[in-house]
């Protein structure tokens, strides 16, 4: 298969020369016939002279009746190389004498034998051309070598022009293209108008392409900017709103350790143990309320790639231990084939046992952590429990610091917040699929590769 030509320059060596080429074959086969016509047309003439000169000669011996001659110039005729049968009869139409095979594709020629106007018979020939003659054939040779010669001249002088007036420039315009970057002056009146329409086009959209950039990079910063104060106002919102939980958060078990403390300093050996027992829970409230607001001050820890159906079932063997302490719920982890996802690891395990952690509080005998669906891009883990649901009232500031279906002192409220922040720091979400009375659903949707954030962690 011959490849087809994929630079300018071979198109119009391949489209050029194989035009030369068709040209020197169709004028040689010209030339050719016209040669052949002409040796046919000789030969013709040549076979009209012999046959007058047959009728001359024959003349005599047919007006004698002496056929024996008329039979040996028949033969002597044939001896031609050129007149391959000859036949000769008399007036009446009768064969005098005949030599020769006569061809199917021979050119007749007949000459009358006659005499002051009277016809004594006549003599038939059989003209069949023959090869080429020599010189004929040399000088068919020379034609078309001078021919060959000539349009390989021309092919070469044609590719010269072609490649200083249009190859040439088209590659200095290919070789300087750049979207930023007008491109170089083309010569004057040396290449062709359409070449120089591209290079001015070339140098609009070059200009269009600049002011566009231009234009893009001023968006960028006004966005930049934009982002800033965004996230600037973000987070003063959330100090503001951390600082009001917080307060609200620490208030209640700060007044019990108060209360309980006097009540120890007060009361006997009985009243002192059990108050230092309720100050020891309350401390350790305020811990927790701490801990989870130190968890979402510093949210990123480093990424790595695992593959997350082991890692999830490596997990299981922690998560049910700590379910079973606090309750005895059974925890069932499923995420077999779900391939490789790059993830900080703590992060997630800290969304995962906060949310188990969350469903055995609630009353749950049974929590499920499974792979929910799983693309290319995206993968999402469910954990789904069997407790009594979420109250209708709380479902839409449920991720709120500070929101708690618990008693006062038994939870800080802020374990859905900071695995929502947590999440939000993976590059993820994590939602409320679904609840009832008959249990509770959520969806925590991760992507595959490394995270990114609009904020920075300063700002956050």
């Amino acid at each position: 298969m011959i490849p087809y030509p994929r630079t300018l320059s071979s198109m119009v060596t391949v489209y050029a020369g194989g035009g030369m080429l068709v040209l020197v074959l169709l004028v040689g086969l010209v030339f050719f016939q016209v040669v052949a016509g002409l040796q046919a047309e000789t030969l013709r003439d040549h076979a009209r002279m012999l046959a007058r000169q047959t009728a001359s000669v024959t003349l005599d011996a047919v007006m004698i009746h002496d056929y024996g001659t008329v039979e040996r110039l028949a033969r002597d005729l044939v001896a031609e190389e050129s007149i391959p049968a000859v036949r000769i009869r008399d007036a009446a139409g009768r064969e005098l004498a005949a030599a020769g095979d006569w061809p199917e594709a021979a050119v007749e020629v007949t000459e009358p034998i006659r005499l002051l106007g009277r016809d004594y018979g006549e003599v038939e020939l059989a003209h069949a051309p023959p090869a080429l003659t020599p010189v004929l054939l040399t000088s068919l040779l020379i034609g078309l070598g001078g021919m060959a010669l000539l349009s390989g001249g021309l092919f070469l002088l044609l590719r010269r022009l072609f490649r200083h007036r249009l190859i040439r420039p088209v590659g200095e315009l290919v070789g300087h293209m750049n979207p930023t970057t007008p491109p170089p002056p083309l010569p004057e009146g040396r290449v062709p108008r359409e070449v120089a329409l591209i290079r001015n086009r070339l140098a609009e959209m070059t200009t269009e392409v600049r002011s566009q950039l231009t234009a893009l990079s001023r968006a960028n910063a006004r966005t930049e900017r934009a982002t800033a104060r965004a996230c600037q106002e973000q987070r003063l919102a959330a100090v503001g709103q951390l600082a009001a939980g917080l307060a609200h958060g620490l208030n209640t078990p700060l007044g019990n350790i108060r209360g309980y403390a006097q009540m120890a300093r007060e009361g006997g050996e009985a009243e002192r143990l059990e108050a230092l027992d309720v100050i020891e829970r309350q401390a350790g409230l305020c811990a927790g309320v701490v801990e989870n607001l130190m968890t979402m001050a510093h949210p990123e820890g480093e990424a790595r790639e695992v593959e997350l159906g082991g890692w999830l079932e490596g997990l299981a063997g922690m998560l049910g231990p700590v379910a079973r302490r606090q309750g005895g719920a059974s925890v069932e982890v499923a995420g077999e084939g779900t391939g490789a996802i790059t993830v900080d690891t703590a992060a997630l395990e800290h969304i995962l046992f906060n949310l188990v952690s969350n469903a055995e509080d609630a009353g749950a005998s049974r929590v499920r952590v499974a792979v929910d669906e799983a693309d290319e891009a995206e993968v999402a883990i469910a954990v789904i429990d069997d407790g009594p649901g979420i109250p209708e009232g709380l479902r839409e500031r449920l991720f709120d610091p500070f929101a708690t279906t618990k008693r006062a002192g038994e939870g800080t409220g802020l374990g859905l917040y900071v695995s929502r922040n947590l999440a939000d720091s993976l590059g993820g979400r994590l939602e409320l699929a679904a609840t009832s009375s008959s249990g509770t659903r959520f969806r925590l949707i991760l992507p595959r590769g490394a995270p990114t954030t609009a904020c920075t962690p300063e700002e956050r």
